[in-house]
This record gives structure tokens, C-alpha cells and sequence, in this order.
């Protein structure tokens, strides 16, 4: 199995997942050579649009045509363990740029329900956006299960709305996957525990 492979991983998808792969393919698969773009789900649409990539995992609100459903993990409200809630004030937020999902969602639920809010920081940059919350002065939005280690989700208690749930998924470009690339999805469902014809694959 030998060929150059081009994947997209959304940014805030990639940390805890994308060392698992690349040891994964190195070991097993060394003629494979694989590309690994991280950047904001929109972005990483656009270019499987344009066949810059060949597959690439991301977050969006539905599901994508020619794509695995990998998981429906809630949305959740993040802060940093000493974070202290105050209602006199807006809500302070670190957001994603525009077109990202997750911003997307969140800027509606306040607006449903009438929260003030302010954005303290807007960025491409994930690290950006945890250093923001691990400071204790912002809270952002994050998926259900891949809540870093030392922050917290804030409880309905602290007075956020409800956020929906949001859309991982594995999109393939529209003219088909060559054998590596092909490998190389099997090796990201194995990882991630979503066989073929389990339900959570279906294709779209």
C-alpha cells in the first residue's frame, strides 16, 4: 500500500486524536505518505470542494454528502476550574472566527434567549482559545467528550442556554478515494471504534 494522502482535521477535533493516527499509519503503513491540514471545519469543506484534500474529519451542524457519521457529541459551555460566574455581567466569550459551527450555535442560543455577551477573543487558533479560558477571564464552546483536562463544563445552574448537538464526521472528496486513501479512513474508524456497518457510518 503506497500513495500520498491528503487529510483535513478540524482544529478542535485534532489534539487528542491525531498522534493515535499518525503512529498508526507510520507503523503499519509506511508507503503511505500523509498530508495533515488543521484548520476550521468551514475551511477544510472548501477544500475537499476544490480536491485539495482527500478526507477530512469535522464538526458541523448536519451531515455532509459522501460522509461517515463518527459521533453527535453535545455542544457544552467550557470555562477553567476557577472561572466565577457573574450575571451582572455579559457573558465573556472566546470564539472561533466566523464560519465556525460551534460559534455559529452558541451566538444563536444567547440571542434566543436574550444573553449579553461580549467576545474577549476571536481567533483561528485553538490554543489561543484555551490559553483565553485557562486564564479564568473567558468561556467558549466545546464538544462533549473532548473537554480538556483541567477545565470544566459549566452546569445549567450557571444560567447559559441549552446548545444543540453538533455533527463529527469523516467527508470524502466527490470523485472517489484512491487505495491508500481508502486505507487510511479504515484506519480512522478503527481508532475510532465505528465499524462499517454500524449506524453511526451511514452514508450519506
Amino acid at each position: 500500500m503506497a500513495g500520498s494522502v491528503s487529510l483535513g482535521i478540524a482544529e478542535d477535533y485534532g489534539e487528542p486524536f491525531l498522534s493515535r493516527l499518525m503512529r498508526v499509519i507510520d507503523s503499519s503503513f509506511p508507503g503511505i505518505e500523509l498530508n495533515v491540514t488543521c484548520a476550521m471545519s468551514v475551511r477544510l469543506q472548501k477544500l475537499l470542494e476544490s480536491r485539495k484534500l482527500d478526507l477530512a474529519i469535522v464538526t458541523l451542524p448536519n451531515q455532509k454528502e459522501r460522509s461517515t457519521l463518527l459521533s453527535r457529541p453535545k455542544l457544552v459551555w467550557v470555562s477553567s476550574r476557577d472561572y466565577v460566574v457573574d450575571r451582572r455581567k455579559p457573558w465573556p466569550m472566546a470564539f472561533y472566527s466566523e464560519g465556525c459551527a460551534f460559534r455559529a450555535a452558541a451566538e444563536a442560543a444567547l440571542k434566543r434567549e436574550g444573553h449579553a455577551y461580549r467576545e474577549v477573543l476571536t481567533t483561528g487558533s485553538g490554543e489561543a482559545i484555551k490559553s483565553a479560558v485557562s486564564s479564568g477571564t473567558a468561556i467558549t464552546v466545546m464538544a462533549e467528550g473532548i473537554v480538556p483536562y483541567g477545565f470544566s463544563v459549566l452546569q445549567k445552574e450557571a444560567g447559559l442556554p441549552e446548545l444543540p448537538e453538533s455533527c463529527i464526521q469523516l467527508v470524502e472528496r466527490e470523485d472517489g478515494l484512491s487505495k491508500a486513501a481508502q486505507q487510511v479512513k479504515v484506519s480512522i474508524m478503527k481508532l475510532l471504534g465505528v465499524s462499517a456497518d454500524h449506524p453511526a457510518a451511514y452514508q450519506a
